[in-house]
C-alpha cells in the first residue's frame, strides 16, 4: 500500500511568496506613513482653523487611482494566466514605488 508523501514547496514558489509579502510589506509601510502624517496636518489644520482639504486631495487621488490601476492588473488576462503567487510579487512590485513616490512627495 501506498502512502502520499507531503509535496515540499518548490524553491522558485517559496521565494515569490517571499518577494510578495516584502513587496506588499513595504507598500502598506508607506501607506501608513502617509495616512499618519496627512492626519497629523488635517488635526493641526483643524485646531488652527484653516482649511487643509488641499493637503489631503492629491495623496488621495494618486491612492484611488493607484488601486483602480492594480485592480485592473490582477484582473488583465494576460496577468490572470499568472499562478497567484507570481502575481501578487508583480503588483507588488509595480505598487511600492509609486506609493514611495508619493511618501516622497507629501514630505
Amino acid at each position: 500500500m501506498r502512502t502520499a508523501s507531503p509535496k515540499s514547496p518548490e524553491p522558485l514558489g517559496l521565494a515569490l511568496k517571499v518577494a510578495a509579502v516584502v513587496l506588499w510589506s513595504l507598500t502598506a509601510l508607506s501607506v501608513a506613513l502617509v495616512v499618519l502624517l496627512l492626519a497629523v496636518v488635517c488635526l493641526l489644520g483643524a485646531e488652527s482653523g484653516k482649511d487643509v482639504t488641499g493637503a489631503w486631495q492629491r495623496p488621495l487621488t494618486v491612492t484611488s487611482g493607484a488601486a483602480g490601476v492594480l485592480a485592473l492588473l490582477y484582473f488583465a488576462p494576460g496577468i490572470r494566466r499568472m499562478p497567484r503567487d507570481a502575481r501578487l510579487a508583480l503588483l507588488g512590485a509595480l505598487a511600492l514605488p509609486g506609493f514611495l513616490a508619493l511618501v516622497v512627495g507629501v514630505m
